[in-house]
Formats: structure tokens, sequence, C-alpha cells
């Protein structure tokens, strides 16, 4: 049997908050509504994220929080997270020694490397072409702004809730005005800046 994984990731380039990646094997049918989670509107991607979370696929999400991106850097944090919600799958399908398993990544940096245990495939706009990296970019997405959901309601100040820790006017605006917080990341250049 063949095990097709599609993984992805949110929050690289945000400049406060976690990074968090996610990976999907469906079980059955593929479900109606995905897309590439910046295609859909944020009715359709609540949507989709309910369908996919409802369903008994096997899935895992994981976060790297900003401290330890600062310590170890962005690639370390892609290659662990992507690497562990991975494992987490593999755990749970649990494949034979005669099962294929392809793990389909978005983008053009292939963080997993090649493995005895599955063909690693790299492709930009994955999350646009192939099911499964729909579902795990949707994933990714809705878990990490309900994180920063949640993180907003420590940190006030600085509507998180709105830009989900990226660079906005309002995210700027805010830092001028109450300086970096303990979730900002202070290895990043704009950060660095308000040190």
């Amino acid at each position: 049997m063949k095990y097709v994984i599609g993984v992805d990731e949110a929050g690289r380039g945000a400049w406060a908050g976690p990074f968090t990646a996610a990976a999907i094997c469906f079980v059955g049918s593929i479900p109606a509504g995905l897309n590439d989670s910046k295609k859909l509107t944020s009715d359709q991607r609540q949507a989709a994220y309910k369908t996919i979370i409802e369903r008994q696929d096997h899935k895992a999400v994981v976060f790297v929080e900003s401290c330890d991106i600062d310590k170890y850097g962005l690639t370390w944090a892609q290659t662990y997270s992507m690497g562990l919600a991975v494992k987490q799958v593999l755990e749970s399908l649990n494949p034979g020694s005669a099962d294929e398993v392809e793990l389909i990544i978005d983008g053009n940096v292939n963080y997993l490397g090649q493995s005895d245990a599955w063909e690693t495939r790299v492709i930009a706009k994955a999350d646009s072409i192939f099911a499964e990296v729909m579902a795990a970019s949707i994933l990714a997405k809705v878990e990490r702004d309900m994180r920063m959901r949640q993180l907003a309601n420590a940190y006030k100040n600085y509507g998180f809730e709105k830009h989900v820790g990226y660079g906005t006017k309002a995210h700027r605006d805010a830092l001028s005005r109450y300086g970096i917080s303990d979730i900002h990341r202070k290895s990043f250049s704009p950060i660095k800046k308000l040190l």
C-alpha cells in the first residue's frame, strides 16, 4: 500500500510566537473544501479545519516556541518540527515493510532528507496541488492562529489576535510603544534593532 504524507508550516516569517509544522496522511476519501490555507477565507479555512480534525486521518501538529527559534535558529526549528510531525504520523500509520511512504513538502528546501523508510518530494506551491499538503497547510495555519489568539490574552498591548505576530504596521506601532515581549523572536532583524 502507498501512503502519502503532506507536510507544511506556518509562522516562518512572523516576528513573534511559535513556528508551526503539520503533517497528515488521509484515510479513505479526500475531504472537500481543501486549498492552500492562504487562498481560503477565514470561514472556509475554519470549515476545512473542522472537517480535518473530525476525521480519523493520521495527523500531527508541532510548535517550536520563539525562545527555541532564538536559541537554535529557524532552520533547526523547521527541521525539528517537520521531522517530529512526520514521526508522529508514521507511528500512527505503522506502515509495513512492503508499504510505500511518500512525503510531500511544500517549498524548495528538503528539511527532512531522504530515508530508506520513505521518499521525499519537495515541491514549490505543493499546498495548491496536493490535497495532503493543503490539509497540512490548513492545520498549521489554524492551530498557530489559535495559539496566537490565546497569547493575545496574556499580551494585550500587541494585537496578536489580529496580525498573529507578523510584521504589520499595527505590530510595529505596538513595538515602538511597548517594547518587545518575551514571545518576540529576538534573533529576527526587526526585533534585534529594538534591543
